[in-house]
């Protein structure tokens, strides 16, 4: 029952969000009916708050068709009437590499996660941070991100994993789709994209941590921390 009111009453529950200080008011009275006598709300800061709104996404040529996207977490909306331009494969992340490119202004990126990812995660995740800005100021126009799971199904995530802003505007792309598209550039098509991400976005946002203390009865001054996530991804059933 406490997990059905927390999933069906909320639903997702985004880091900073109005669904997330919701339930975190929930969890603080759930545990006070508990007979739990030491309850608090602790707050911090996340550099800033975001929540999901629409997106929309069409490959122009050589064939029109619509593309499965979302927005990626913490990244910003595109300009009114979204962002349009030739998809130019990415496969190295590189500092370097990406100064030395001289094919991406004007362009939407198509990163090859594939091959970024081939010496793991997280030897590739720094590079990610250090990419997004480079990749503004060589002048692309937005990022098309490939997601891991069949028939275009969306994983959500972060583009930093900080409640930090990204530079540019970046979308998931469901699998299907951006194997198509790197298919036709393997075949030496030039494919034109369009799409628009419209998100909320705001300044730094305050958090709360539900904290709920049971004095020990033998060994009082000794503790046990038990801790699980409150927040979770907007995809989900929460």
């Amino acid at each position: 029952d406490t997990l059905r009111e927390l999933t069906d009453g909320f639903g997702g529950r985004v880091t900073g969000s109005p669904t997330y200080e919701k339930a975190a008011e929930w969890a603080a009275t759930r545990f006070k009916s508990y007979g739990i006598q030491n309850v608090q709300l602790e707050a911090f800061t996340i550099p800033a708050g975001w929540q999901r709104g629409s997106a929309s996404g069409r490959m122009l040529r050589p064939a029109e068709r619509p593309l499965h996207l979302e927005s990626i977490a913490w990244v910003p909306s595109t300009p009114a009437g979204g962002v349009k331009g030739e998809v130019v494969l990415v496969d190295d992340i590189t500092a370097d590499k990406l100064r030395a490119r001289t094919d991406l202004r004007g362009r939407i990126v198509l990163l090859d996660t594939a091959k970024i990812y081939a010496d793991g995660f997280l030897k590739a995740l720094p590079l990610f941070h250090a990419a997004y800005p480079l990749l503004k100021e060589a002048g692309a126009l937005g990022v098309l991100y490939p997601d891991r799971e069949s028939n275009n199904v969306f994983n959500a995530h972060d583009a930093g994993w900080g409640a930090t802003m990204s530079a540019l505007p970046i979308a998931q792309l469901g699998m299907e789709d951006s194997k198509l598209i790197k298919r036709l550039l393997d075949h030496g098509e030039k494919i034109e994209v369009a799409f628009d991400l419209q998100n909320q976005v705001t300044g730094p946002v305050q958090v709360h941590n539900v904290v709920a203390e049971i004095r020990g009865s033998e060994k009082p001054e000794e503790w046990i921390l038990i801790g699980a996530h409150l927040d979770s991804w907007d995809f989900g059933t929460g």
